[in-house]
């Protein structure tokens, strides 16, 4: 199995921001296998951004960055439609080896940021279209600079899948 990551870079600047972006599809793309993203930060915001945890819960909210939508754009509706996160604070929660001594940490867990996608595409899919909402400054109502960088991974057709 063949695959290649298209990478697109967003840049947000200003609260409540909307973003359109295109994934050129090569012409020989068989499927979306799976979508990773990755925020950074381009100015520290002024605000706490991370809550303390509620009285008696130990879980804690996480910071909701953006919304994102992909849709083929050859096709009628969206494919993947889901908030980003600018990191999930829960990710050792129910893992079997918690303990005192020792906490899991993002490695040994799977990653939050990884989604398994299973979108068939053929030679009529050509682009894949996109949109990002930032909620995050929109709530706080701050210009908050960051950038999200998304990876779609797709599959490649090979020779055997001419046959």
């Amino acid at each position: 199995m063949k695959t290649r990551q298209l990478i697109q870079i967003i840049s947000v600047s200003s609260f409540g921001q909307r973003v359109h972006f295109q994934f050129n599809l090569p012409r020989d793309a068989k499927r979306i296998i799976s979508l990773h993203h990755s925020v950074r930060m381009i100015t520290t915001p002024t605000i706490n951004m991370f809550t303390a945890p509620v009285q008696g819960l130990f879980f804690l909210r996480n910071v909701i960055v953006g919304e994102l939508r992909l849709q083929a754009f050859e096709k009628a509706g969206w494919f993947y439609s889901g908030d980003v996160l600018l990191t999930d604070r829960n990710i050792s929660w129910g893992e079997y080896p918690r303990s005192v001594f020792f906490t899991p940490q993002l490695y040994i867990s799977a990653s939050e940021n990884h989604k398994p996608l299973e979108v068939k595409v053929g030679n009529d899919t050509t682009v894949v279209n996109g949109n990002f909402k930032d909620v995050w400054g929109a709530r706080t109502n701050i210009n908050i600079q960051y950038e999200v960088k998304l990876y779609l991974e797709i599959e490649l057709k090979t020779a055997q899948d001419d046959h």
